[in-house]
């Protein structure tokens, strides 16, 4: 039995900005080790996955993300842009991630 966890947080430094907030209300301690865990996707990762026995991530991009974006074309690049990078990370380690893609809700038509 493969034993997979579901909506696993990642972030990109250039998407970062959009969940600069949770600082305010996070306890600093754990700010500080989500801002250190979030970007990364192999070493500190993959490392957990095994320590704990978790044989596969689907990965989804942080809270609140693409949906913070005001301006509906940044958002539409944004996702594409996170989107490939994520896809990245999928063709390198195909049997340890999955994704679920960030969707550009201020577009629909782009989102869909």
């Amino acid at each position: 039995m493969r034993i997979i966890g579901l909506e696993e947080h990642f972030v990109t430094p250039e998407l970062a900005k959009y969940g600069a907030n949770t600082a305010t209300i996070a306890q600093p301690e754990a700010w500080a080790d989500a801002s250190r865990r979030l970007p990364d996707l192999y070493d500190i990762r993959l490392a957990l996955m095994d320590e704990v026995g978790l044989d596969v991530q689907v990965l989804s991009l942080n809270s609140p993300g693409i949906q913070a974006e005001t301006d509906a074309a940044v958002a539409v690049r944004e996702a594409e842009k996170v989107n490939d990078f994520l896809a990245g990370v999928i063709e390198k380690h195909p049997t340890r991630f999955a994704g679920f893609g960030a969707l550009p809700l201020q577009d629909p038509k782009a989102a869909a």
